[in-house]
C-alpha cells in the first residue's frame, strides 16, 4: 500500500472489501455542529473507511481510510511481526524500546489517553501496555496526520 492510492488501486491489491462506511454517517448521532466545527464534520463528510476480511495466513488485513478519495490511513491491528517504519519495527515485541526509538526521530511526540503519536513518522501507537490483545498501529499521511490532529486528536 501506498499513501494518495485510489480506493480502486487498493481493491486490486487487496480483494474487495468486507465494509465500506462514511465516518460521518457513522458518527452523525453524536456529533455537535457547534462543539466540533464545521472544518471536522466537514472531513468526516470527505473520509471513508475500508474494512478487509482475514487473509488466508490468518493475519488481519487492514482497515485503510481516504480522504477525497486518496488513501491517506492504514490501521494494523499490533500483532507481533515485522513492519519497520523509518528503521524501527514498530511490530516488534518491546513495546517501550519502540516507543523510544520513534521518540528519537521526532521533534516532537503527543501522548493522549493510551496513544502515542508521532507526526514526523506518520505514526499512531495505541494501548501499548495491552499490545497483543488491545493495541493497534496506525500509519498516517501527512494529510491523515493532519486530519487526526483535526477530527480533536491531540
Amino acid at each position: 500500500l501506498r499513501f494518495g492510492m485510489t480506493r480502486t488501486q487498493v481493491v486490486d491489491l487487496l480483494g474487495n472489501p468486507k465494509e465500506e462506511y462514511n465516518s460521518f454517517r457513522k458518527l452523525e448521532p453524536y456529533l455537535d455542529q457547534e462543539l466540533h466545527g464545521p472544518h471536522y464534520i466537514d472531513l468526516l463528510k470527505r473520509s471513508t473507511m475500508l474494512t478487509f476480511g482475514d487473509s488466508d495466513r490468518n493475519n488481519q488485513r487492514p482497515e485503510v481510510g481516504f480522504l477525497d478519495g486518496r488513501l491517506d490511513e492504514i490501521y494494523l491491528r499490533a500483532k507481533t511481526g515485522v513492519l519497520f517504519v523509518n528503521g524501527v519495527n514498530v511490530l516488534g515485541n518491546d513495546r517501550p524500546e519502540i516507543i523510544v526509538a520513534l521518540a528519537q526521530k521526532e521533534k516532537i511526540m503527543l501522548f493522549s489517553g493510551a496513544s502515542y503519536y508521532f507526526e514526523d513518522v506518520g505514526v499512531r501507537i495505541t494501548a501499548p501496555k495491552f499490545w497483543r490483545k488491545e493495541g493497534s498501529i496506525s500509519l498516517y499521511s501527512r494529510e491523515g496526520f493532519d486530519k487526526q490532529m483535526d477530527l480533536g486528536h491531540p
